[in-house]
Order: structure tokens, then C-alpha cells, then sequence
């Protein structure tokens, strides 16, 4: 079906209405290839659909791909974006109540498993609350790393390690970059902790970007 407009769940409520209708058991699967509404552009649309199968089928797989990611990250169809050489699908997510970092970062895993043929980014959102920084025997948390280091490649923003040692708070930082994050050591003071940085943080000398081999990273 050629159509301006995605619609989604057309599949269900067109099986619902012809039962309704019918008064029998009804299995539907619509195929919907969004097109501009200017004028001439359904007949152009019929003519590429007659003339070339291959270019309607991509299409049809790269709008449901779309439709599926919009609809798994709760965001209208217009919001997702799309990147068909590196077949990339990129949404930020909807916010959820409750849902940290590493339920966002599982969404996009399932996300991605589920849409074959394409690599799914989910972003979270802009507040997402980050994560404790959890040390035991002097060794940071390698999940806490991990969360930071995605959430910050996500967002494409910098994260701040404040508190603790210097020691501490470039230890943080080196593992948060070494998996593909941004931060820096920031301010002295209170307990080891995460925030996004901001122009007028005073950052320590330290690590901004480099390569830290992966698992746990000492702090002294």
C-alpha cells in the first residue's frame, strides 16, 4: 500500500475491523511504502513499484524497520532516524519511569537483535540519573564504567569524576573513555561521583581521551 503517512499497527486493526465485518477469522499483513504527498508522486510511486521490485522492496523492509524501532522506542515515526549506507537506525528513547542506564542500554540490545539487517542505536534521555560509583577493594566497578562509558557515546557528552582522589577520579575517567566514553577528572571533594561536565567545571590534568585496556581499573 502506498501511503504519505505510516501507519502503525495497520496489520492488527484492519485484521480487527474486517472480523468485525465478516464475522470470521481474518489474517492481514499490509504492506505500507511511504511516499510524498506532491502531486504525480503516487504515479511515479506505481511506476518505480512496476518497474523495479528490488528498490520497492528495500523500501518496504527499511519503513518497517523504522516503524518497528519507533514503536520499541516509544517515539513517533518522525523522530527516528536513518542511515542507509551504514544501515544504522538511530531514536532516542522515550523517557520510562524507573528505568536507569542499564535499561536503556538492554532496550537498545534487544532492539538491535530484533531488527535484522540494520545496527539500532537508542539514545536514553538527557537526565538519565547516572550511576554510583561503586569501589570494592580498591577496584572501581567495571558495570558502573560500562553504563557511563555508553551513556556518554550515546549523548555525546562529557562526564565529570568528582570527589575522591586524584588518583581515583583518573582512574574513572581512563576506563570510562577506554569504553568509548568521554570524561575527565573534575573537582576534589565528598565521595567518588558522576555529572555531566559543564564549561565552567574547573577539570584536574587528566585523561580525556586514550586507550585503557578493558576489565576492572585499579584505584588506589
Amino acid at each position: 500500500m502506498l501511503t504519505p503517512r505510516i501507519e502503525l499497527g495497520a496489520d492488527r486493526k484492519l485484521a480487527a475491523d474486517l472480523r468485525r465485518r465478516l464475522s470470521r477469522p481474518v489474517d492481514v499483513h499490509v504492506d505500507q511504502v511511504r511516499i510524498s504527498p506532491e502531486t504525480g508522486a503516487v504515479e511515479a510511486a506505481q511506476i518505480a513499484r512496476a518497474g523495479n521490485g528490488d528498490a520497492l522492496r528495500t523500501a518496504r523492509e527499511r519503513d518497517r524497520a523504522i516503524a518497528d524501532v519507533a514503536l520499541i522506542a516509544g517515539v513517533p515515526l518522525s523522530s527516528v532516524q536513518f542511515d542507509l549506507a551504514a544501515r544504522t537506525i538511530r531514536a532516542a528513547a522515550a523517557p520510562l519511569t524507573g528505568l536507569g542506564i542499564a535499561g536503556y542500554r538492554d532496550l537498545e540490545r534487544r532492539a538491535d537483535a530484533a531488527i535484522a539487517d540494520w545496527h539500532v542505536v537508542l539514545d536514553p534521555p538527557n537526565d538519565i540519573a547516572l550511576p554510583d560509583v561503586m569501589i570494592d577493594s580498591g577496584v572501581i566497578d567495571d558495570q558502573t564504567l560500562g553504563e557511563a562509558g555508553w551513556a556518554s557515546a550515546r549523548l555525546a557528552r562529557t562526564l565529570a569524576v568528582s570527589g575522591g582522589s586524584l588518583r581515583q577520579r583518573t582512574a574513572t575517567a581512563e576506563g570510562i573513555v577506554a569504553r568509548g566514553g568521554r570524561a575527565e577528572p573534575g573537582r576534589a571533594g565528598g565521595r567518588l561521583r558522576l555529572r555531566w561536565s559543564v564549561d565552567t567545571d574547573q577539570a584536574a590534568p587528566g585523561v580525556q581521551s586514550g586507550r585503557v585496556a578493558p576489565g576492572k581499573q585499579a584505584a588506589p
